[in-house]
């Protein structure tokens, strides 16, 4: 259907090819209700190390650095044990996916980006979050990010850390420092000031 439309809207001619390999989601059972991200996943299964994957809304203003060793490279750390990050053992696990081999000791990656340098680890990573999406989709009362959140930026980590492989934050870079704003008062006098006569202002 993706591909139909982008042909349709002429928006295929900005790619060299349109893949159509995640279309066998359609015959796993993995709601996409609850795991709107899948397709990552999936993916990771597909491909070799390494590769990189990028949501659509991200945009690189600059090259990504520490892509020349192996490891796994990502966005950003996001905080736990809240609605959306909560501890695991609240996460539900309805199709007894063991998480027992991964280690658990860091907060969420964000994975707008995602890039896999280590193949041992795209692959232990990719058959893990799909065991712990297939089949997982019964009544929670848990935030229905939950699931999604947890297949994706908790277990990428958690298997790298499990595997011994390095996890990389991107370095934001480092803006210009912004002039700050006048104060109100600051502001008065500027405007009091361009408002009074010139001879007055002893000009």
């Amino acid at each position: 259907m993706g591909a139909k439309y982008a042909a349709e809207q002429g928006l295929d001619v900005l790619y060299d090819r349109i893949d159509t390999a995640l279309d066998a989601l359609d015959e796993i059972d993995v709601d996409p209700l609850f795991y709107f991200a899948a397709g990552k996943s999936l993916l990771a299964t597909l491909r070799r190390a390494p590769f990189a994957v990028i949501d659509t809304d991200l945009y690189l203003r600059s090259p990504i650095e520490g892509l020349d060793r192996s490891g796994f490279v990502f966005a950003h750390w996001e905080s736990t044990g809240n609605a959306v990050y909560p501890p695991v053992a609240e996460v539900p696990n309805q199709s007894g996916a063991d998480l027992s081999r991964w280690v658990f000791d860091t907060p969420a990656a964000n994975m707008a980006i995602s890039v896999y340098l280590d193949d041992e680890h795209r692959a232990a990573y990719a058959t893990a979050s799909m065991e712990f999406m297939t089949g997982n989709a019964a009544p929670s009362a848990v935030d229905p990010l939950v699931r999604q959140t947890f297949a994706e930026q908790r277990l990428a980590p958690a298997v790298a850390r499990a595997l011994g492989i390095e996890v990389v934050m991107i370095r934001r870079p480092v803006l210009p420092k912004v002039p700050s704003a006048p104060s109100i008062p600051e502001l008065i006098a500027m405007i009091d000031h361009s408002l009074r006569p010139v001879a007055e202002r002893g000009v």
